[in-house]
């Protein structure tokens, strides 16, 4: 018995008791919210895990279905799997692939539309080039994708004269087959650079919907897909033949630092715009990445 009470006599009762029922009745509104707020909770997880997308790329123009929708392939970033399945979801849509040398008959030029908003896809600038010089290379050994029509003697002459990509890209600056190669074989020359730094003025970055990263494929697909709110039907990629050299040496590597500084430029750009995430594209500025390309 508390020692207080037992000086004054009986521990005085409560007025009233609540009957053991009813106590149970009280903790029925509380369990009630606290599943509320976990289904809310779960639910709140959920729509952050579809959104991420937005809240990543917060610089992103906001998608509207009613505008134009234009797909600038930048060559051997995996954009013609990516322009092909926008063609099929988007249905006033268009995609541009620009010519590699002006006077391309069969090729518009690239004019920024200031109605419309844009997609790209960019690639590690060293990767893409050397992916290139193979892609090139591939075509003149009989395979079905060949088109002669687009495949001038010279380029020949120099895919034949330097082999690999690596041989060439040491020969830069010192050679003037090599100096003249990289502007002659399709494709070398036309990264984002090439297509951000000759025709687009700064104010077109404000444009841009999505900008998608080749190494990251699955993921920015995915990505794409929930902000034009669609399904992207996705083909396999091309598969060459194995066996294609890959390799680049640190002198390799040098060059085509200095070789291609529009495109490291330009993703720059896109990084400081807001438009592509600085994490995913790194290893682009990493001079000591070892395997300089993949198909």
């Amino acid at each position: 018995m508390n020692k207080f009470y037992s000086a004054l006599g009986d521990i005085p009762k409560p007025l009233h008791t609540t009957p053991t029922i009813w106590k149970g009745v009280i903790y029925i509104p509380i369990l009630i919210f606290l599943i509320v707020y976990f289904c809310n909770t779960v639910s709140l997880f959920s729509i952050n895990s579809d959104e991420s997308t937005i809240i990543e790329n917060s610089n992103f123009k906001k998608f509207d279905p009613s505008k134009k929708t234009i797909f600038i392939h930048v060559g051997k970033c995996g954009g013609s799997n990516i322009r092909k399945s926008l063609a099929k979801a988007i249905t006033n849509y268009d995609a541009k692939h620009y010519p590699w040398r002006d006077e391309s008959p069969q090729y518009e030029k690239l004019i920024f539309d200031e109605n419309a908003q844009y997609i790209t896809w960019i690639r590690d600038p060293m990767k893409r080039f050397v992916s290139g010089f193979n892609w090139r290379k591939n075509l003149y050994s009989g395979n079905p994708m060949h088109f002669p029509q687009i495949q001038p003697p010279k380029e020949i002459k120099y895919l034949n004269e330097f082999q690999t990509a690596n041989n060439l890209s040491e020969h830069l600056f010192t050679n003037d087959d090599a100096n003249d190669a990289v502007e002659v074989i399709c494709h070398l020359m036309e990264g984002p650079g090439y297509y951000f730094s000759k025709y687009m003025d700064e104010k077109y970055f404000d444009q841009f919907v999505f900008v998608g990263v080749q190494e990251y494929m699955d993921e920015d697909v995915e990505m794409l897909e929930n902000i034009v709110g669609k399904k992207l039907q996705v083909e396999k990629k091309y598969d060459y033949p194995e066996g294609k050299d890959k390799y680049l040496s640190e002198k390799a590597k040098k060059n085509l630092r200095k070789l291609l500084h529009a495109d490291y430029a330009a993703i720059e750009m896109l990084i400081k715009k807001g438009l592509v995430n600085e994490e995913k594209v790194k290893s682009y500025f990493n001079s000591q990445n070892k395997e300089a390309a993949s198909t």
